[in-house]
């Protein structure tokens, strides 16, 4: 969960593929993110079912704090959770 490019590390290029499958799909009359299924559901961190500014947000969050040292889970970002 929120390492759509899959290199085994979840930062700000994930949060920023985010960001660009949601202004594509936005644009898109198709809805068309431009992902696979996998990546739409590794990018879906909020499990809400959309890819959004809240997924890009939480995968931003969850880098910059685990960057900072502090021991968190991307779970901990989830709606079930909240």
């Amino acid at each position: 969960m929120g390492d759509i490019d899959g290199n085994g590390t979840i930062d700000g290029r994930d949060a920023s593929a985010v960001l660009a499958a949601y202004a594509k799909s936005s644009s898109s009359a198709t809805g068309d993110t431009g992902l696979t299924p996998a990546q739409e559901k590794a990018g879906d961190v909020t499990e809400d079912g959309s890819l959004d500014g809240r997924d890009a947000s939480a995968i931003l969050t969850h880098y910059t704090m685990l960057s900072a040292g502090k021991a968190v889970s991307l779970s901990d970002f989830s709606v079930k959770n909240n």
